[in-house]
Formats: structure tokens, sequence, C-alpha cells
């Protein structure tokens, strides 16, 4: 880290026109420095992809100074967090899931209402099911609404979200 700050400074001193790039060179790949400024950066792994790219990296920073303008090497590292920012979306499955819920994802097909989904699992006391159910998985995101506007709707159903459909495809593989 001494050595990328010391580049820094050198370019930064040396090479005005690259000052911008000089703070990205130094900023972009500390997540943890960026995370002060906005929580985001936390957990996008810059460096990682920063590393993935070396060589497109060190000919951006080049072909900036050589241009005297450090918009190639800023739309690089730009690019670089986009791409980071998007892998981060990407839903990630984790095996954390109570038994509750994994059953209720096993049972859970299309859209289906409270009743039903009760029905499928064999359940009879609705607030139990309620409570070690439908709220957990609701509020961990494993499935969602139909109507989330209206939560107490007798029309309301619920089906998985993303993260649930990713969770059941993967417990299917391993069947």
């Amino acid at each position: 880290m001494i050595d990328d700050i010391n580049r820094t400074l050198w370019v930064t001193a040396n090479k005005p026109h690259a000052k911008q790039a000089g703070i990205l060179a130094a900023l972009l790949p500390r997540p943890l420095i960026l995370s002060r400024w906005n929580p985001v950066f936390a957990e996008i792994p810059v460096e990682s992809l920063v590393h993935q790219h070396q060589q497109e990296y060190y000919a951006a920073l080049s072909e900036s100074t050589k241009q005297g303008d450090s918009a190639v090497f800023v739309e690089f590292m730009l690019g670089m967090v986009q791409q980071a920012i998007a892998e981060s979306q990407t839903p990630q499955v984790t095996a954390q899931v109570t038994p509750q819920i994994a059953r209720l994802l096993e049972v859970l097909v299309g859209e289906m209402s409270r009743d039903s989904i009760q029905n499928a699992l064999g359940l009879k006391h609705r607030e139990s099911f309620r409570q070690l159910y439908l709220v957990p998985a609701l509020a961990d995101g494993w499935i969602e609404m139909t109507i989330p506007d209206k939560p107490n709707s007798r029309l309301q159903k619920y089906r998985l979200t993303e993260q649930g459909r990713a969770w059941r495809s993967e417990r299917m593989k391993g069947r």
C-alpha cells in the first residue's frame, strides 16, 4: 500500500494532468477508504477486478499519461466499479435457511395463498405458520407478496423471489 501511495504522489506531483487518475489509482482499489464516503464500496471487490485486469489497468494509466488527460483511466476505473456493482448485485445463494423456510421454499409453486401454503406444509396453527415460516421468509427476501401495498388483502398470494428460486434450484441439483 505504501508503494501505491508513493507512486500516486509521484504521478500527482510530476504529472499535474494525472491528478485525478492518481487519486483514482489510490482510492478505487481501497474499499475500506471509499466505504467511509459511500458504504456501497465496502461490498464491492474492485481490487480483485483490477488485479484480474492488471494489463488493462496499466495500459489505461499509461494512455492517460501519454494523452495528458485522465479520461481514459477514469473511464477504465469507472468500468471496473460498474462491473463490480453488477457482480455484487447478482443474487448469492446461501445455505443459511432455517428448516422451516426450506420446507416453505420447497412447496411454494407459482403464486399461492397463505392457506394453500399452510395446507401444502400440513400445518394447522395459523399463528405458528406466520411466525415461523411466513414472516422470516419475507423478511429474509426468500418470498414476496403479490400485493405488497395491501399485506392483509384477502387476495394476497406469495411467490418465490429470485433468491428463493436460486436456492430451490441449487437444492434440487443436490438431490
